[in-house]
C-alpha cells in the first residue's frame, strides 16, 4: 500500500517533528517547513547526518540479481561469522537483534537505524540485499560499498520499473557505487554480465565456469541431500562439501566465497 507522506505532517508534529521536508507548497505549521524538490533524495541525507555516518564504520557487501540475493547474502553472514550483520528479506538481524522488514532494502531512516544498531553491538560487517526498487526510490544514493555482487536478471519486477532497461538500470546503480578500493563481483555466465561489467566501479572480479573467471566452478556433484563442489581460485582448487542443493546454489556459493575471500577471509 503506498501513501503520500505529506497526509501525515500533523502527525509528525504532534508527536515532537522539529522540522518538516516537503516536495510540495502546503498550509503554514507551527515548526519550519523545508521545500526540496525529491523527499526521497533527501532523506538518506538527513539520516546520514542523525546516525552520525554509522556505514563509514561498518564494511558493506551488498548483492542485487533477480534471483538468489537472499541466499548470497546469508551465505556471507554465515561465512562471515559472529562479526556479520545482515538485511533483506528475513529481516535485520545480527547478535541478539532481530526485526521484520516489510522490504527487502528498507526506507532510509529504517536502514541508518540498523546500522547504528549494528555498529553499537560490535559489527563489522553487513551482508544486505539491494533491491532495484531501493534504487529507485533512492534509499542507497549515500551508501559506498566495499563490496558489490550482481547475480542474474530476468523479465520480472515490472510493475514499478515499467520496462527492462529501466530494471536493469537500477541493478546496475549497484556496482557503480562500489568504492575505488573495493570490488564488484559478477556472475560472467549472466548474459547481461558485460553491461554490470562496463559500469562497475573499483575492481571487477567475476564468478562461473569460464576459464577467466576469478573463481571458476571446475566441476560439481549433485545429490538429494548435499553438493560437492570443485572450485578453482588463485590457479588452486579446492573442494567444498554444501547441504545446499541445485546447480543454482553453486552460483551463490562462488560469489560468496569469493566475497569473503576478498575481504581477508578463508
Amino acid at each position: 500500500v503506498s501513501a503520500d507522506r505529506h497526509e501525515f505532517i500533523d502527525e509528525a508534529i504532534s508527536n515532537g517533528a522539529s522540522a518538516v521536508v516537503v516536495s510540495k507548497d502546503i498550509e503554514e505549521k507551527s515548526v519550519p517547513i523545508i521545500k526540496v524538490d525529491d523527499t526521497n533524495k533527501e532523506l538518506p541525507l538527513l539520516c546520514q547526518r542523525l546516525y552520525d555516518y554509522p556505514e563509514k564504520d561498518l564494511k558493506l557487501i551488498a548483492v542485487t540479481g533477480t534471483d538468489g540475493k537472499t541466499t548470497i547474502a546469508e551465505i556471507i553472514q554465515t561465512l562471515l561469522g559472529s562479526d556479520c550483520a545482515y538485511i533483506g528479506t528475513n529481516g535485520a538481524t545480527y547478535k541478539d537483534f532481530h526485526e521484520h522488514l516489510i522490504n527487502t532494502t528498507p526506507d532510509s531512516h529504517l536502514l541508518y537505524r540498523f546500522f547504528d544498531i549494528f555498529r553499537s553491538k560490535g559489527a563489522k560487517y553487513v551482508s544486505m540485499e539491494a533491491s532495484s526498487e531501493s534504487f529507485y526510490r533512492k534509499r542507497l544514493t549515500t551508501l559506498d560499498f566495499d563490496i558489490t555482487i550482481y547475480s542474474n536478471i530476468s523479465h520480472e519486477h515490472l510493475n514499478i520499473h515499467k520496462t527492462f532497461d529501466n530494471y536493469l538500470e537500477c541493478k546496475i546503480q549497484l556496482v557503480k557505487q562500489t568504492k575505488k578500493d573495493g570490488f564488484a563481483i559478477i556472475n560472467s555466465d549472466d548474459k547481461y554480465s558485460e553491461n554490470f561489467k562496463k559500469e562497475a566501479t573499483g575492481t571487477v572480479l567475476t564468478y562461473g565456469k569460464n576459464d577467466t573467471d576469478t573463481i571458476k566452478i571446475v566441476d560439481y556433484t549433485l545429490s538429494k541431500d548435499k553438493t560437492l563442489i570443485t572450485f578453482k581460485y588463485n590457479n588452486e582448487t579446492f573442494d567444498v562439501e554444501s547441504p545446499l542443493l541445485a546447480e543454482y546454489n553453486i552460483y551463490n556459493l562462488a560469489c560468496g566465497i569469493l566475497a569473503c575471500l576478498k575481504l581477508g577471509k578463508t
